[in-house]
């Protein structure tokens, strides 16, 4: 006896009911198994979708963090984080690609590295260096180098040159400074208003008393000091305890000296006391000890008419005398203009 509700294959049934025109009731069925196993819309994956050659490929989005484990096959989108995984095993590979240029990183990192343009690295310049930069079309420093400072092309190291042979600064003077032989330069042209130079002081020959507004003066030293005076007479005091020889001024050179005079306002007390003026090599040169009588008060004058080639220091030497408790006096000098 045959069981007519024994179950069947749907494919036994026929797909349309010719008594009524509708799908037969086993294949509704089926059908409606079918649409209630489909994923939800909008889940955002898909089962068994196109194969590859790891299988079947299933496709996610979520969060990066709800990714969970990961199964060969499995691709993500990770939509907060912006990454897209793909397995590998049981690990997911980010699919990052390598990107070259300034920026590169490696395959499946996120983190870009700057390449390195200038392997120079470290701290650069000091007192006497300064830092020397390349920088390339894009304003990145391809390299760093230390060059001595020198603000003269074509001078000497550690110096400094204004003017530059009188290029691009209307005419004015070079002055330079080489530190390797402590010396300052300046070149022999007209120079206006004030330069002030110590040890050493130089020479300047062609300086007129005209170019400083001081004609009829004459340049002067003390020993310390350079100044336009006029050329006489020239005023000193002097006393029986002073230290000589003493340095009163320089006479220029190939001036006629023409008065010498010295008033004795007390007399010295010392026994043998004498006074004289003169150069270096002479100190009587310009008035004699026997010129004079400082045991009086009163004056004693020369005119030596001397005349130096070079420019001459001119001193006074006084001897006190022995038992000297006194004596003092103004000396006076003048010579050519």
């Amino acid at each position: 006896m045959s069981n007519n509700n024994q179950s069947q294959p749907p494919f036994q049934y026929q797909l349309w009911d010719s008594r009524s025109g509708y799908i037969s009731q086993p294949w509704a069925f089926w059908f409606q198994q079918f649409v209630d196993n489909l994923p939800p819309a909008g889940s955002g994956y898909v089962i068994n979708g196109v194969q590859s050659t790891l299988g079947n490929v299933t496709v996610y989005v979520g969060t990066d963090a709800n990714r969970g484990s990961a199964e060969n096959g499995d691709i993500y989108f990770a939509y907060d984080s912006g990454k897209f995984y793909v397995a590998n095993g049981t690990t997911w590979d980010t699919m990052v690609p390598s990107f070259s240029g300034d920026l590169s990183n490696a395959v499946g990192s996120t983190n870009l590295q700057l390449n390195t343009v200038n392997s120079s690295v470290g701290t650069f310049g000091n007192s006497d260096l300064i830092p020397r930069f390349t920088v390339n079309a894009k304003g990145l420093i391809t390299s760093v180098t230390n060059v001595p400072f020198n603000a003269s092309p074509g001078g000497v190291n550690e110096s400094i040159q204004f003017n530059n042979n009188n290029i691009g600064f209307g005419g004015s003077p070079t002055f330079l400074y080489d530190s390797t032989a402590d010396l300052v330069t300046l070149t022999d042209e007209l120079v206006n208003g004030q330069i002030t130079f110590t040890n050493p002081v130089p020479t300047r020959t062609n300086l007129l008393p005209t170019q400083t507004g001081l004609a009829g003066y004459s340049l002067v030293t003390d020993g310390t000091d350079v100044n336009w005076v006029a050329s006489g007479p020239f005023e000193y005091t002097f006393n029986y305890g002073d230290a000589t020889p003493r340095l009163l001024l320089t006479i220029p050179a190939n001036k006629v000296i023409i008065s010498c005079a010295i008033f004795i306002t007390t007399g010295f007390n010392g026994v043998g006391a004498t006074v004289s003026i003169g150069d270096a090599s002479n100190y009587n040169s310009i008035m004699a000890t026997t010129d004079s009588n400082v045991s009086m008060e009163t004056n004693w004058s020369t005119n030596p008419g001397v005349v130096f080639g070079t420019a001459t220091p001119i001193y006074i030497s006084i001897t006190a005398g022995s038992g000297a408790t006194a004596g003092s006096g103004l000396l006076t000098l003048s010579f050519q203009e």
